[in-house]
Formats: structure tokens, C-alpha cells, sequence
């Protein structure tokens, strides 16, 4: 009901702005026109006031007053917006016919600028909504990512036999990740990436027939992942969760400094879930900065890795 009384009042007042009768059972002017002529923006013929040209059959709303060689209309521009704009009379000449509206006339023609002032408003909210945001977009783009790994004290067993105790370690490591984000379902998007993933983990270790020392392990992974995101109703804010293979390429231990030869059957292979959390911001009409939170765990060590990773990304809306 308010939005009903708002575009009523909206064309009202473009009545009153084109010095028309605002009551809806009061008169009006109607031109119709005859043949093409432009219409400005302002009272001058300049080109670059040059609003539009009216085609032949064309019917638009005339103010009775006289403005001097000008007269003022109200006609509609390319997006359906109602418009105050100016006619010379030496362009409407022979161009145009000027006729009085009866009084139904004029109530009809007003329910008519009413409903076509709905379907514009509605027509921009849907636009507004959906215009290259990035959830209904197919997307691709770079990320880089900070990663908190917690691992808990293990014991471990290297293709040599050599047996190791690890206390408590952590690791935080930047590593970058190329994706495409696909349009799913109403609101919601499927992405996969493919990624370069980094662990450094520091601690103190006990090997067999050494001791204990200060140990770091140094890892290196090519991840694949794939993840969906659900979004909330603005559009801009989701939440998701997600699945990511990461096999080992690279394993180096250092212990107390010195490096302990590793095979290719030492090179771990982790399984990882997580939940996520994120917000889209467009910087430019295909250009996006994308900022996500995630929560998860490398479920297939024992004890668990258990994490924190926060990603930003530059995508591209194709």
C-alpha cells in the first residue's frame, strides 16, 4: 500500500513540475506527434541538450503556459524515466497536433504513468540485484592465502624405520591458489581451485638413538579443493564449506640443523574439510575483491591438524 501511495505521489509531482492540473480528475494537454522533432533538456537547441527525437505516433503529456519560443513537456527516456524536457515551436510546427484531454482521459493516462512507474522501479531493483554481482557470474581469479596449522604430539615412523616422537608444532605460511567459481543453485556457487600449499612446522623432536632436539619440517603440496558457497540474501555475504586433496611434493626435516634424507614415500598426503565464511566487493564492473574465513581440519592424521586460514582474492566476473 505505502508503494502505491509513493509512485502516486512520484507522478503527481511530474504533474506539477510540467505545470499540469495535479488532480486526477482535472484536464491536461496531450501532444502527439506528427512527425519526428527533438526535445532538450534546457530551453536551447544546442546538440548537446538534445535530449531524444519524438518519433511519429509518439504521445507525451504538454503544459498549457508558453515559455516565450518554448514549451515543456514530459516524455520518457531510454531507461522509462518520466522527464521534464523543452520543445522550440519553430520545431513543432507542422510537426505536431495539440489536443485537450477530457477529464477520463486524464484519470486514465495518470494510472497509466502509475503502472509504468512500477514496472521501471521493478525493473531497476531486478537489475540493481543482479548486475555482474559475482554470485550469478562465472568467475575466475587469484588467491593468496595465510594458513595457522596446529598439530598435537605424534609418533611417527619414516621409510627408514626411524622411529620419532614430536612434541606439540605450528605452522603459519602464505601460499597461492587459481580458481573458477561456477553459478549453482538461486544463491549459491561451486568453486574449484587448484593450489600450492606450504607447511612449516617447528618443534621439538625425539629420534631414535639421538635424543631430543629442536626439529623443523619443512612441506610442500599441490591441493586440489572444491568448495560451495550459499549466500545470504544481499548477495555479497555467504557461508560454505568445502573438501581439498593435498599431496606432499616436498618433504625436508631438519634436525638440530642438520637435514635427514627423506624418500618419496615419506611425502605425506593430506585430507582436508573446512567451513568458510566470506564477502564479495566489487571494485570496478568486472573486477572483485573477494575475502574469506575458513575453519577445518587434515582429517586423515592422527592426531588431527586442526586449522585457521583467511584468503583474499582478485576475481574477474566474465
Amino acid at each position: 500500500m505505502f508503494l502505491g501511495i509513493l509512485r502516486k505521489a512520484m507522478v503527481l509531482l511530474c504533474l506539477m513540475a510540467l505545470g499540469l492540473p495535479a488532480s486526477l480528475h482535472a484536464a491536461s494537454w496531450e501532444l502527439e506527434a506528427i512527425k519526428g522533432f527533438p526535445v532538450y533538456l534546457v530551453p536551447k537547441t544546442q546538440k548537446n541538450h538534445r535530449l531524444k527525437m519524438l518519433v511519429p505516433g509518439e504521445r507525451v503529456l504538454i503544459s498549457p503556459k508558453k515559455y516565450g519560443r518554448w514549451r515543456k513537456l514530459l516524455v520518457t527516456d531510454s531507461e522509462g524515466r518520466a522527464v521534464k524536457v523543452w520543445a522550440h515551436v519553430e520545431h513543432m510546427k507542422g510537426r505536431a497536433r495539440i489536443r485537450k484531454l477530457q477529464k477520463e482521459e486524464t484519470s486514465k493516462l495518470v494510472k497509466e504513468l502509475e503502472s509504468e512507474l512500477s514496472q521501471v522501479q521493478s525493473k531497476r531493483i531486478q537489475k540493481e540485484q543482479s548486475h555482474n554481482l559475482w554470485y550469478n557470474s562465472v568467475g575466475l581469479g587469484l588467491s593468496l592465502h595465510v594458513s595457522h596449522l596446529q598439530w598435537g604430539k605424534r609418533t611417527f615412523q619414516l621409510s627408514d624405520e626411524t622411529l620419532w616422537t614430536v612434541s606439540e608444532v605450528t605452522s603459519t605460511t602464505y601460499w597461492p591458489s587459481l580458481f573458477v567459481d561456477l553459478p549453482a543453485w538461486s544463491r549459491s556457487k561451486v568453486r574449484f581451485y587448484i593450489g600450492y600449499r606450504t607447511a612449516e612446522f617447528e618443534g621439538e623432536s625425539t629420534a631414535d638413538f639421538i635424543g631430543t632436539k629442536q626439529t623443523s619440517f619443512s612441506q610442500t603440496f599441490l591441493s586440489l579443493g572444491l568448495a560451495y558457497k550459499d549466500y545470504f540474501k544481499k548477495r555479497k555475504y555467504w557461508w560454505g564449506f568445502g573438501a581439498e586433496g593435498a599431496q606432499g611434493q616436498k618433504l625436508t626435516i631438519a634436525y638440530d640443523n642438520t637435514e635427514i634424507p627423506v624418500s618419496n614415500d615419506d611425502l605425506p598426503l593430506f585430507i582436508i574439510f573446512y567451513v568458510a565464511a566470506g564477502y564479495d566487493m566489487r571494485l570496478t564492473n568486472h573486477l572483485f575483491a573477494l575475502g574469506e574465513i575458513r575453519l577445518g581440519t587434515v582429517y586423515n592424521q592422527d592426531p588431527r591438524i586442526y586449522f585457521i586460514e583467511g584468503a583474499l582474492s582478485l576475481g574477474w566476473a566474465l
